[in-house]
């Protein structure tokens, strides 16, 4: 009896035991690391981001100009470099007003100028077009955008001010270059990639050239401010033997020594 009993429970453990554990698999099934939390989640994320930048590029800047107010950017570019500048200005609507029609008698002073304040171009344009300038040496150029005003009194017309800035190979037109001297894909993308490697080359000449003014500059001002300090000291110690040798001198005049 104690037997038959012993078997039955034993049998009725196994039961347990085998109704148990598919549910303890199906646990660890779905005990897996999730995938945002692992290496491929961030590929995928990344392919991602690189699809939506191809298919949405970004568009230049814009700003609100006032008529007649100026407005400038600064451009830092290495010697040498092509810089061009494309502008679009149109008449900002508020409250569905319609079009005042002044626009297009309206234009715009460009002017730009190198890190030095020289003047390097400067020209009066309408209120679409394109500039461009070659960078004589290398540093900060200022470009500013200047809107004639026709109104003696008043504030005048708001104006929305689009303006996209591309420096070195970017700035080329390569299409134009293909037709004028009839070159074949290939030639294009090589040209491309050479232009590409020249502004490569001058942005380290460039960045080059900054350090080591930075590091002049550094070791100029490590210099003047040890000078310093060995003269504050050498003052220190001059008045303090200077202060000794006069006292020495009033307490012998006084016969106190």
């Amino acid at each position: 009896r104690y037997m038959y009993v012993i078997e039955i429970n034993k049998s009725r453990r196994t039961q347990q035991h085998s109704q148990l554990r598919p549910q303890m698999i199906r646990r660890r099934t779905m005990s897996r690391p999730r995938l945002e939390n692992s290496p491929l989640s961030a590929l995928v994320l990344a392919l991602a981001l690189t699809v939506l930048l191809e298919v949405h590029p970004a568009e230049g800047m814009y700003t609100f100009l006032k008529e007649g107010e100026t407005r400038c950017f600064i451009e830092e570019v290495p010697k040498d470099t092509l810089v061009l500048a494309t502008y679009e200005a149109s008449e900002h609507l508020i409250g569905g007003a319609g079009p005042s029609g002044r626009v297009d008698e309206m234009k715009i002073t460009t002017t730009v100028r190198g890190p030095s304040g020289t003047l390097v171009l400067q020209r009066s344009l309408p209120m679409s077009a394109r500039v461009a300038f070659t960078s004589q040496v290398g540093g900060e150029h200022t470009i500013c955008f200047q809107t004639t005003s026709q109104r003696w009194f008043g504030g005048g017309m708001t104006l929305k001010f689009i303006l996209d800035i591309e420096t070195g190979s970017n700035a080329v037109d390569y299409k134009e270059i293909a037709q004028s001297e009839h070159l074949s894909n290939l030639e294009v993308s090589v040209r491309r990639l050479n232009d590409r490697v020249r502004s490569i080359r001058r942005e380290q000449t460039y960045q080059r050239e900054r350090e080591e003014e930075h590091r002049d500059t550094s070791e100029s001002s490590n210099s003047r401010v040890v000078w310093w300090s060995l003269t504050q000291t050498a003052v220190l110690i001059i008045s303090s033997l200077y202060q000794i040798y006069y006292l020495k001198k009033f307490f012998k005049r006084k016969k106190l020594v």
